[in-house]
């Protein structure tokens, strides 16, 4: 067996654990949902926040020695996302103002995450109540959400702006 081989049948059973998972979790995204419902009350989504917000806790609050984010290494500026990893981990160890200070969303993603992640394991019956909740407000939430996606481009380009003209010292490790 090549280590090739030995790698992706490690990672095949994690895939196939998450795969059962999900089929077992009760209600199934169906088309008949308002868009709202089908996105935020779609398991594997939730499962997908859940491994994010793990990964953040395992992340070290002070970032790694070297960074992920590749627009930083093409451009050497922030992008709107750089410091939201290292937030969420300040979050987790309850330091809310360094989360802040590595980015200003963190504290409001952390919650979203956390709030996403327990779908995963709230009662069918409550499941089928937020659906309900997210088919009847469809407009709005589709309206606040796209609003949040906006705020959090601008500070990220604001971020940029500052850093260009210097006055923000960015977030480097």
């Amino acid at each position: 067996m090549t280590v090739s081989e030995v790698r992706h049948g490690d990672l095949s059973w994690i895939l196939e654990w998450g795969r059962s998972f999900l089929d077992r979790i009760e209600p199934k995204p169906d088309p008949a949902w308002s868009p709202s419902a089908r996105f935020w009350a779609n398991p594997a989504w939730s499962l997908f926040c859940c491994a994010f917000l793990v990964t953040a806790l395992f992340h070290p609050p002070n970032g790694l020695p070297f960074r992920f984010c590749l627009f930083h290494a093409l451009f050497g500026l922030d992008c709107p996302g750089c410091g939201l990893t290292r937030g969420l981990s300040n979050v987790w160890r309850g330091r809310i103002v360094s989360a802040v200070d590595y980015h200003l969303f963190a504290p409001v993603v952390f919650a979203y995450l956390a709030l996403q992640s327990v779908f995963l394991g709230a009662p069918v019956r409550l499941r089928l109540r937020v659906v309900s909740f997210l088919n009847g407000n469809d407009f709005w939430i589709r309206k606040t959400s796209f609003l949040g996606v906006v705020l959090f481009f601008v500070y990220g380009v604001w971020r940029m702006l500052a850093e260009l003209v210097g006055g923000f010292s960015g977030v480097s490790p």
